[in-house]
């Protein structure tokens, strides 16, 4: 199944790998555009508001600001070209317009909110997941510093391993069943969030080892990336054979 995927993936691919490359290239630049605009606050905005008694809430505002339209930047692209790769893979004739659909006032609105909750929820599960470690390596590291005898020490430290492991495993099952939000989003095949998460997190039952199989499979890809294969190119097709992924799986269900 996972080669089938890939092989739809590659095929879809041949199409559209330079408009891809390009939207890579162009996400790229957009981000990293954005990233400058704290340097041009610090040299124009910053001295002005100096010598203000809140300044440094002002400073932490802007912060925040900045973020959040690094935040908006990079979710309007990123849903954007899921949408030109899912449409291509359920065969509704792409246009090049829909990289940039969530560039609208509108559209970018909804995109930056709805990224927003699905981040927030995947972010607190992720701090729940890993909390259980962490309190264990907090109290092998008090513990040695008192005295504690490197037995109990020890013992801690693998416990903390173990609850890393565990807690990773789990939060990589949660994050799988999440898969489809995007794309149920994308179609627009929903009433509203909550009905997102839960389309995903039914249709993906039974299908998160697959997708984590599909996952890694391209390991040895993103490795090439560094030696031979262009990272766009690889970006490209890993993102168009999820895409043929999430089709099938959404089509599975309404058979």
């Amino acid at each position: 199944m996972i080669s089938l995927y890939r092989l739809k993936g590659r095929a879809l691919q041949i199409d559209n790998s330079l408009i891809m490359t390009l939207s890579f290239f162009t996400g790229c630049f957009l981000i990293f555009s954005v990233n400058f605009l704290p340097s041009l606050y610090e040299r124009f905005l910053s001295p002005v508001f100096e010598a203000e008694a809140f300044s440094y809430v002002i400073d932490f505002s802007f912060s925040v600001f900045f973020l959040l339209i690094l935040f908006g930047a990079y979710s309007s692209v990123r849903l954007g070209t899921k949408r030109y790769l899912f449409r291509k893979a359920v065969k509704k004739k792409p246009r090049a317009k829909d990289i940039f659909f969530y560039f609208s006032p509108k559209n970018f609105f909804m995109a930056f909110f709805y990224s927003l909750r699905i981040t927030l929820i995947k972010l607190l599960i992720f701090i729940f997941c890993l909390f259980p470690s962490a309190v264990c390596f907090f109290m092998m590291e008090r513990f040695s510093r008192q005295g504690v005898s490197a037995l109990v020490c020890i013992s801690l430290a693998v416990t903390a391993l173990c609850l890393c492991v565990n807690g990773g495993v789990f939060y990589s099952l949660f994050n799988s069943s999440f898969f489809l939000c995007d794309y149920y989003f994308i179609d627009g095949a929903y009433v509203s969030f909550r009905h997102i998460v839960s389309l995903s997190q039914r249709y993906m039952k039974g299908k998160n080892t697959l997708l984590t199989r599909m996952k890694l499979s391209f390991a040895g890809w993103f490795v090439l990336c560094f030696l031979i294969l262009p990272v766009a190119y690889v970006w490209s097709y890993y993102n168009q054979s999820l895409a043929v992924a999430a089709a099938e799986f959404m089509k599975e269900k309404k058979v």
